[in-house]
């Protein structure tokens, strides 16, 4: 009478030990694949950063200035530009608005990170791919201003994870030869911010006929925005 109860418990058994085998049979699976992908990722990302252009500290920092024409006496009296009107200056002379404006949209942890924001790149991936479901555009970029001046200096604009891989990494051995204050000053210099504005000091001077370092706040921030489609903000800005 107490032999058939065995047998059932001892086939309900059987089959939580098999379903408890398959499982980790799986896990174990996946955990390889995963280990073997991640290798093989590796070695492509770490092939194609080392495909990344050589880092040059001269091209990084040199500017398309604007020709100044002078007198026989050195005395100033025209200014030849070319298609980039440009007045660079020193971090220093651009005014604290100006620095708080552009970090704050553009970099919010620009002191903290090394060249890459991780945590930003992976929230707005996130976004991105959700944005394709809901039909909602992101319109924050992932990239810090590192990462940004690096693109705007050395690669091409295409949209690809080969360039974001160059540019990423970049942007980590850029930080670990430039200061973050070079950083920025060439950054705020070189920005296209819409029209023929090359540059913070040319921005102030196009869309508000002051330097930058007298930019109110409101000032500061519109000139940081206009990061987002320089062309727009430049034709809307004429238009007024």
């Amino acid at each position: 009478m107490n032999k058939k109860p065995t047998k059932k418990l001892d086939s309900k058994s059987n089959v939580f030990i098999n379903t408890l085998k398959f499982f980790k049979f799986i896990m174990i699976t996946l955990v390889i694949l995963a280990l073997v992908g991640g290798l093989y990722a590796s070695k492509v990302i770490y092939g194609v950063a080392k495909d990344s252009p050589d880092l040059s500290l001269s091209q990084f920092i040199d500017l398309n200035e604007p020709s100044i024409v002078v007198d026989d006496e050195g005395n100033e009296f025209d200014i030849i530009h070319t298609d980039e009107v440009r007045f660079p200056l020193e971090l220093s002379e651009m005014g604290e608005n100006v620095k708080n404006a552009f970090i704050s949209i553009e970099d919010e942890r620009f002191e903290k990170h090394k060249g890459v924001d991780y945590r930003r790149t992976i929230s707005v991936s996130i976004q991105d791919v959700l944005g394709r479901f809901t039909g909602q555009r992101n319109m924050q970029g992932g990239s810090t201003i590192t990462q940004q001046l690096i693109k705007n200096t050395y690669l091409t604009k295409e949209k690809s994870i080969t360039r974001k891989i160059k540019e990423m990494y970049m942007a980590l051995e850029t930080e670990k030869m430039v200061s973050k204050e070079q950083i920025l000053e060439t950054y705020l210099n070189r920005i296209f911010l819409g029209g023929k504005a090359h540059g913070v000091e040319a921005a102030a001077n196009q869309y508000f006929d002051k330097s930058a370092k007298d930019l109110s706040i409101i000032e500061a921030a519109y000139i940081a925005g206009t990061t987002q489609s320089p062309t727009n903000y430049y034709a809307f800005s004429d238009s007024s």
